[in-house]
């Protein structure tokens, strides 16, 4: 695989280009270009007609280069041309980020200076996240509140019902204490609110 040099303005973007390039990908490639360089080269045909690497040749332009690495491929035909320009942008995007990896990396590196990344998203997206996990499922002052609150209303509001029950009925017989005893019973297998942590018991 022979590289070489060529002055960007002997290349040429191809009739029906199918990869649109924004302001901020140009932007952020010719970032990336002028951190490491040139990684890959241009692919173009016997005419100079770039087939990859359409965005980084702007991307080039844009950082004031003058030359840029190519590789030209000769003897295809135009079908296979096209073929390749569809290709070589979709197989690219039939991937996906392991943004797992990616934070221990970070955390490696100790640097979010990334090109096609924001610093302060970087921050916000893997900065923070070991602080919520450690913060999952504890609960602040005013939520452990709530939870007590929320089991002493399910203990003793169920509790008021059977004796307001009971009042409403002006009896005081032995089938009133048997369904007493029954919803006490129930009351019992209900479900509680841990008034520490928040969390149901049975």
């Amino acid at each position: 695989m022979k590289i070489t040099k060529v002055n960007i303005d002997t290349l040429k973007s191809p009739e029906k280009n199918v990869r649109k390039h924004n302001e901020k990908q140009i932007r952020e490639l010719a970032r990336s270009i002028e951190k490491f360089g040139q990684i890959r080269p241009v692919v173009i045909d016997e005419n100079n007609v770039v087939y990859c690497g359409n965005g980084l040749v702007e991307a080039a332009k844009f950082a004031g280069w003058k030359q840029v690495e190519v590789l030209k491929k000769t003897g295809m035909s135009e079908a296979d041309k096209k073929k390749l320009m569809i290709a070589d942008n979709r197989i690219y995007t039939l991937g996906f980020d392991d943004f797992e990896n990616i934070n221990a990396i970070l955390e490696e590196i100790g640097d979010f200076d990334i090109p096609g990344f924001d610093t302060e998203t970087l921050e916000a997206m893997f900065g923070d996240i070991d602080e919520e996990i450690e913060s999952f499922g504890v609960l602040d002052d005013t939520e452990k509140r709530e939870a007590q609150e929320a089991s002493r209303q399910q203990e003793y509001g169920q509790g008021n019902y059977s004796q307001t029950t009971d009042a409403s009925d002006g009896q005081d017989n032995g089938t009133d204490h048997e369904e007493t005893a029954g919803q006490n019973s129930t009351t019992d297998n209900a479900e509680h609110i841990c008034p520490h942590c928040g969390q149901v018991i049975r």
